[in-house]
């Protein structure tokens, strides 16, 4: 009885394990502004065309595992900072223009070129302020959640463009 609870442990333990090796992926759209996406071309390929090279990239991923402290250098005039936690799948961005929280159905635009839009019913304020800084991290079943810099607070968004 003791050894198949362990087997079972065991099974439960590796399952997890692939399971979050396939989370810590992002596709090339997710990765990609709309810009950079379209000037590359990869907006002519068909779902199974666009399916194929992500599998591929997901094969050949060095990074899908990174979970440690990195350097984050960026060219939009964010100093070089090392934030905890930072993977290659999170984005680092500025929302443009004035922000002051998320009431619901917020939409927003980044520096970056990308839109993402909250998915989930809640709300945050905080003081407007001019091109706040916002991290948007990986989750699990490959959600994606946005953080202001500087708040604990996070809500679920998922990318438009």
């Amino acid at each position: 009885m003791k050894k198949s609870i362990a087997l079972f442990a065991i099974a439960a333990l590796s399952a997890a394990a692939f399971s979050n090796a396939q989370q810590g992926f992002s596709t090339i759209e997710e990765r990609m502004t709309g810009k950079e996406f379209t000037a590359a071309g990869l907006d002519k390929l068909s779902d199974e065309e666009l399916s194929a090279l992500n599998e591929w990239l997901r094969a050949r991923s060095v990074a899908t595992l990174e979970n440690e402290s990195r350097s984050y250098t960026d060219t939009r005039g964010f100093e070089n900072q090392t934030m905890a936690g930072l993977n290659s799948s999170d984005v680092m961005a500025r929302v443009k223009g004035n922000f002051s929280g998320w009431t619901g159905d917020t939409v927003f635009e980044l520096d970056n070129g990308m839109i993402w839009e909250q998915v989930e019913d809640s709300t945050f304020y905080m003081s407007p302020t001019n091109d706040a800084v916002v991290v948007i991290e990986k989750g699990v079943f490959n959600s994606w959640r946005l953080r202001v810099d500087g708040y604990n607070k996070t809500v679920r968004v998922r990318r438009v463009e």
